[in-house]
């Protein structure tokens, strides 16, 4: 028998519904945004609706009114999303490695007088930690070395009596082969690496889906319009042409993958291990050196 008053009871929905202030000011940001995606930052861009269950997850755990939050990574540009739509916040702070990306939120944050403060920042090189912030959010690289490192910066930015923080992601694969398998693996030593650093994973969610933008289309058309028995695993000069100034080249999978959902989670604090935290940070970033 399956108790489904007590399982619904316990059921997180997250609406993708638009019901907020300024969302036509977010969509059409959103749609008309004039930067690509820079390659060598592994960026690529999601879908609105992904900004949106962002937004309401955030919500219902009540983040989204007079809070201090900073954002590591932001090639979606939800700082924007939030700064819009939130009810209130006390301070806005972006990090990222790219100028140009930057430039944009401040040119978004000056016309609708966000008052979104921007710094160029890279989680491998720079050392400088405001940490008075409520909540992090961060969009971090996809190996999971990498991801860490953004999660454990975003926890060094949170004043001390701050304990949680949101993250982006999806299970990263070396290769084709059991995929599932790698995923699980993936998954395992992000959960019990959390735990490790004194955190643990209080919601885990589907969020984000990969956006397959029109340029990408067209290419997969036209190519195949030249060549009505194309077949794709067997032509490398498709997948080179498919690869060129594409942003989801960055994924191994590529142009293979299959389209699935990113997940978001909340993590908390179990315990104030500052130590631990320092001592893996100080080590990736002397390790990154050597290409971790």
């Amino acid at each position: 028998n399956v108790d489904f008053k007590g399982y619904l009871k316990n059921l997180n929905i997250i609406s993708t519904e638009i019901k907020y202030q300024n969302s036509d000011i977010t969509w059409n940001i959103f749609k008309n945004r004039y930067k690509n995606p820079n390659l060598n930052y592994y960026q690529s861009y999601n879908t609105y609706q992904s900004l949106i269950r962002r937004f309401n997850l955030m919500q219902q755990f009540g983040d989204t009114s007079e809070k201090s939050i900073v954002f590591l990574g932001d090639d979606e540009l939800f700082s924007i999303f939030y700064a819009l739509t939130a009810i209130s916040y006390t301070r806005i702070l972006v990090l990222d490695i790219d100028e140009e990306l930057l430039q944009e939120i401040k040119l978004y944050s000056k016309k609708y007088n966000l008052n979104i403060e921007t710094r160029k920042f890279d989680v491998f090189a720079d050392k400088k930690i405001d940490n008075e912030f409520d909540i992090f959010f961060a969009s971090g690289l996809k190996k999971l070395a990498g991801l860490l490192m953004f999660i454990l910066t975003g926890v060094k930015f949170l004043h001390p009596d701050s304990n949680a923080g949101y993250f982006t992601y999806y299970p990263y694969v070396e290769h084709l082969t059991d995929i599932d398998k790698q995923q699980d693996k993936y998954n395992y030593n992000l959960q019990k690496s959390i735990q490790e650093y004194g955190f643990f994973l209080e919601h885990l969610s589907s969020c984000d889906e990969i956006d397959i933008g029109d340029a990408l289309i067209k290419k997969v058309i036209d190519w195949i319009e030249k060549d009505d028995n194309l077949l794709l695993k067997n032509d490398k000069s498709f997948t080179g042409i498919l690869s060129k100034d594409e942003a989801l080249a960055a994924d191994p999978l590529f142009p293979y993958f299959s389209i699935k959902p990113i997940n978001i989670a909340r993590i908390k604090r179990l315990n104030n291990n500052t130590e631990i935290i320092d001592n893996y940070l100080k080590m990736t970033r002397r390790f990154k050196k050597g290409q971790i």
